[in-house]
């Protein structure tokens, strides 16, 4: 009886204090990166406002079963990417801001399990090259589980980004990116 009446005093605790870090966990994230890419602010901004080129660079495009609707311009603000699969679920993108060759602003909606703001900058380093950064901007993160998941998710989430920036790089420079299966399953 002793024993049972220690081990629920150790769950009882463990409760207490996961709600207590949950209680002081912030109620959002925010997941930044960057890289400099060998081209000019222009040819890398394209490869970002228009949404259909994602396909090319993304770091979420290993689920074979996605579909893509777009909808409104092709580039731009009000231009929208719907996506459907299986492992990456239900979403849309909508360019919200769209300053030429500097500043782009997204919004995702992933229904249900919330949303993002996505921004991006593109600053010139010298005539052939280009600084950019990535952040998503998570908010609302609800007590007490969304707020424990967001203890984790800027670094389970960061080097995706980095591996996106990394192939953003890839194709802007080259054309191309290797998406051979070992990379793809990476994040798998």
């Amino acid at each position: 009886m002793k024993s049972l009446k220690i081990f629920l005093f150790i769950i009882v605790g463990i409760i207490i204090v996961v709600l207590l870090a949950a209680a002081f966990a912030p109620d959002n994230v925010t997941i930044t990166t960057n890289i400099t890419i060998g081209a000019k602010p222009e040819q890398v901004y394209n490869n970002v406002v228009s949404l259909k080129n994602w396909k090319h660079w993304s770091p979420f495009e290993h689920d074979s079963t996605m579909t893509d609707t777009f909808s409104g311009p092709e580039s731009g603000v009000g231009s929208t990417r719907e996506w459907k699969g299986n492992a990456i679920g239900k979403g849309k993108m909508t360019v919200l801001e769209a300053t030429e060759y500097t500043h782009i602003k997204n919004n995702l909606d992933f229904g249900t399990k919330g949303g993002a703001i996505g921004t991006w900058t593109f600053h010139p380093v010298d005539s052939t090259k280009t600084h950019v950064t990535w952040s998503t901007h998570i908010t609302g993160l609800k007590f007490p589980f969304e707020r424990l998941m967001g203890l984790i998710l800027e670094p389970m989430m960061k080097p995706m980004f980095d591996d996106g920036l990394k192939d953003l790089k890839e194709y802007t420079e080259t054309g191309k990116v290797d998406k051979t299966e070992k990379k793809k399953s990476k994040h798998e």
